[in-house]
């Protein structure tokens, strides 16, 4: 609650809102309206008698839905950005004030050395946004993308739309293990994260005291100097190791991500010649089907790649408040 009310002005949440289900509804409808027109087209080849008319209708809602989700999205994310720099720029200034008012004994301790605090300042806060509305909007849009998808799928053949959402669990397996390496929380530990960036603030508080008393490290002498060295070059092997352990991690993971989406796209095209040729469902219906299931998995994608770090967001508040 602390945070949100320095998430302002709140008016902008409120449209934010809005427009993130306007937002949710954008892949489902291009997809519907991408194989309208495809099949409008297709049919200007055989001499279609509404040609014309199918071509203005359908090429004039893409446009009304280009300018709507531009003006949408632009807004959100327009808004978002304004509320998260304000955000980030209250929690400094409280953090500013606080750091000044402590006495001598609080600077003390390792973890609030000058390159720790600094860490946090330019850092930690911006982790913040994903304890905002920010999280619960990208997650409005993701939830109501597949379910539009899905409805729209069902209206139009159902039976493909059930083959569809029989295989997605396997190309969600991969869009979950790609989202999960790109956010950094790797395999290796529910506090990897939290593990791997104390190393760091241990590494940053070290090479600020370093810097700041440089006489003094000098005056210690050859060896102790190559002492200190030697500590920082051991506190930077730890990340590295695990870095190039996540790399081929990494590696596999796109491999068996792209393998799950083309695997994906020719089963349920198999599965919908079959649809087609041996139960007679329309070849327009069934591609509607499969093209808006796919647009609304690419949706779920696109949105969950501007999901900020929950995890992240509670550890580096936990530091901060």
């Amino acid at each position: 609650m602390r945070i949100m009310s320095m998430y302002r002005p709140h008016w902008m949440s409120a449209v934010s809102f809005i427009t993130a289900l306007i937002n949710s509804l954008t892949m489902p409808m291009h997809g519907l309206i991408q194989a309208k027109v495809q099949f409008v087209l297709f049919a200007a080849y055989y001499g279609a008698e509404d040609f014309k008319e199918l071509r203005g209708t359908w090429l004039t809602a893409w446009a009304v839905m280009t300018l709507v989700v531009s003006f949408c999205s632009g807004t959100e994310r327009s808004f978002l950005g304004y509320q998260g720099e304000a955000l980030t720029s209250g929690v400094r200034k409280l953090l500013m004030r606080g750091v000044m008012y402590k006495q001598l004994s609080w600077f003390d301790q390792e973890h609030r050395a000058p390159g720790a605090i600094t860490n946090v300042m330019s850092q930690d806060i911006q982790l913040l946004n994903g304890l905002t509305t920010e999280t619960i909007i990208v997650m409005i849009e993701a939830v109501m993308s597949i379910s539009v998808g899905v409805a729209i799928a069902f209206i139009y053949c159902w039976p493909q739309a059930l083959v569809i959402l029989a295989c997605s669990p396997f190309l969600a397996a991969g869009m979950a293990i790609m989202s999960r390496l790109s956010w950094g929380s790797k395999s290796s530990g529910k506090d990897s994260g939290t593990k791997k960036a104390d190393v760091y603030e241990k590494a940053n508080a070290l090479l600020s005291d370093m810097v700041i008393n440089y006489k003094t490290v000098c005056s210690f002498g050859e060896d102790n100097v190559d002492l200190i060295f030697s500590k920082f070059s051991d506190l930077m092997s730890e990340p590295l190791n695990r870095n190039i352990k996540n790399a081929h991690i990494a590696g596999f993971a796109h491999g068996y991500s792209n393998c799950s989406r083309m695997l994906f796209m020719a089963v349920i095209f198999y599965t919908g010649a079959i649809m087609i040729t041996e139960y007679d469902y329309p070849a327009e219906d069934v591609y509607i089907c499969i093209n808006v299931l796919m647009h609304a998995a690419m949706g779920i994608g696109m949105s969950l790649s501007n999901l900020p770090s929950v995890s992240r967001a509670k550890n580096a508040a936990g530091k901060i408040f």
